[in-house]
């Protein structure tokens, strides 16, 4: 089997033409040999190859090769292995090629820039894995079917024969489908106020069960302008700062004017903490401030007018260098979130500012769909609020999102992890520190910083609660054990 990896990485490099040799990109090259119960790594080799010549190259390299009961994959993917790449100083651009055959044997070699990643519908929708389980149907938006994978690597496992995972709909519904009509048995995210969940597990056929990690309600504000009279190309890029909202004591005076206990109260119960933190858990990563506690109006006129946004025309809406402070608040449709946006509308009416509020189906608003005006990675709203967290117990990743360049936008499919369109090099500076410290109390200080970078120094960010993950789960089902350090 170690031979098997050995030859394939050989027969790529007697396959590369020294003309092809560029150092145009690094890319990692593994090897999976699968067989009917256990899959082997095989190995993982850097070879520098211009990106135009790789599928010749590798389906030379890989004729004839070898199967272990009739399968071999071989997959590249760059992105998987950034951590290992560094030391090549290599860029993302570089690494973005994925390339993949199929379990057939069938030739199929693809460049697929990762913007386009949401176009491939075909490998989307029918993904290919390792996993317990495989995918016999994907409706978007509705619905995916499982079967047990018969060739999984542990006899013993999986436990169920099939998963019917339903997705779309409102966490009301999945709530009444597990512990109301018994239709289901395990609901996630089920975002209600606490005396519906008291309700429905009244239904006796399920019960509900939190967990608190890293998971942050939180308001995004757009450091862009997201004006509908701006070309399309530049709306709501960093072509366009935001008229307003680019101006930290306008960010702050809003964070100020909102009462977080009452949020908490009426929306979380006993499953919300207020915070005023983006990462709030695990304690070496948590900054523990406190400086949103108290919700503060007076304050928050007063640093407005400190600002020069002044109610120019005493219509009550202030303005600032000219502009109306008029705010489109968007989140997912979810009554908590629509309880949050009456209260804030109202507390934000108070120190000056018009808020107009709406609301989208989770499943366009988180779906991604560059062809819609409405997701959250488009941001065409001055202020989103969504939740947001880390897998593990270790936010590096979560925090490396905001480096400048990140950023949704048109040339990018609107694909990227910087939300807010942040920038600043001083923040990059601590991203690139954070990867090559491995001290855990250093690693502790510098994710603080960053925090607060992003929050209290910023205000970029404003967190609003420390959200339990709440599930539910049927009666029937045993075993059940939640975990709120990964997905």
């Amino acid at each position: 089997r170690k031979a098997l990896g050995v030859a394939a990485l050989g027969a790529l490099a007697a396959a590369t033409r020294p003309e092809s040799i560029t150092g145009a990109g690094v890319v990692a090259f593994a090897l999976f040999a699968f067989g009917t119960d256990r899959v082997w790594t095989r190995g993982l080799g850097l070879v520098s190859i211009a990106p135009g010549a790789l599928p010749g190259l590798i389906a030379r390299a890989t004729t004839g090769q070898g199967r272990t009961n009739g399968q071999l994959v071989k997959w590249l993917y760059a992105d998987r292995y950034l951590p290992f790449a560094s030391a090549w100083d290599v860029t993302r651009a570089n690494l973005r090629e994925l390339w993949t055959t199929t379990f057939a044997g069938q030739s199929a070699f693809h460049a697929r820039p990762s913007a386009q990643a949401s176009s491939c519908t075909e490998q989307n929708f029918g993904p290919i894995g390792t996993g317990p389980f495989v995918v016999t149907e994907f409706k978007p938006n509705d619905v995916i079917q499982f079967d047990m994978n018969p060739n999984y690597r542990d006899p013993n496992k999986p436990a169920f024969a099939k998963v019917n995972f339903k997705g779309g709909g409102d966490a009301t519904g999945a709530g009444r489908a597990v512990m109301e009509t018994g239709e289901f048995d395990h609901g996630w995210n089920l975002q209600l106020a606490p005396d519906v969940l008291a309700k429905m597990e009244a239904g006796g056929k399920g019960k509900v069960v939190v967990g608190f990690g890293p998971l942050v309600e939180r308001l995004e504000m757009n450091m862009t302008n997201p004006s509908p009279d701006l070309p399309p190309e530049t709306r709501a890029t960093v072509a366009e700062p935001h008229p307003f909202l680019t101006e930290p004591k306008i960010r702050e005076a809003l964070s100020m004017a909102i009462d977080r206990a009452l949020l908490v109260e009426i929306g979380y119960g006993q499953a919300g903490k207020v915070t005023c933190d983006i990462v709030p858990s695990p304690p070496n990563y948590a900054a523990g401030n406190d400086y949103c506690m108290t919700q503060d109006i007076a304050g928050a006129n007063a640093l407005l007018d400190e600002a020069g946004a002044v109610d120019t025309d005493g219509d009550g809406i202030r303005e600032f260098n000219g502009t109306p402070l008029v705010i489109k608040y968007q989140t997912s449709t979810n009554a908590v979130r629509q309880d949050f946006q009456a209260l804030i509308k109202q507390w934000w009416s108070e120190i000056g500012v018009e808020t107009n509020l709406a609301n989208y189906s989770a499943s366009v608003f988180f779906g991604g769909d560059p062809g819609s005006p409405d997701t959250f990675q488009k941001f065409y709203s001055d202020v989103e609020m969504y939740a947001n967290t880390f897998n593990g117990t270790d936010p590096q990743q979560y925090l490396a999102a905001y480096r400048c360049g990140n950023e949704p936008k048109p040339s990018s499919q609107w694909q990227g992890e910087n939300i807010n369109r942040f920038c600043d090099p001083a923040y990059d500076a601590l991203i690139d520190e954070l990867a090559r410290t491995g001290d855990i109390a250093k690693r502790g200080e510098i994710a603080i910083k960053m925090n607060n970078m992003l929050t209290k120094d910023s205000y970029t960010i404003v967190p609003l609660v420390h959200r339990g993950r709440v599930s539910a789960i049927a009666t029937t089902l045993g075993g059940y054990k939640m975990n709120v350090w990964d997905t």
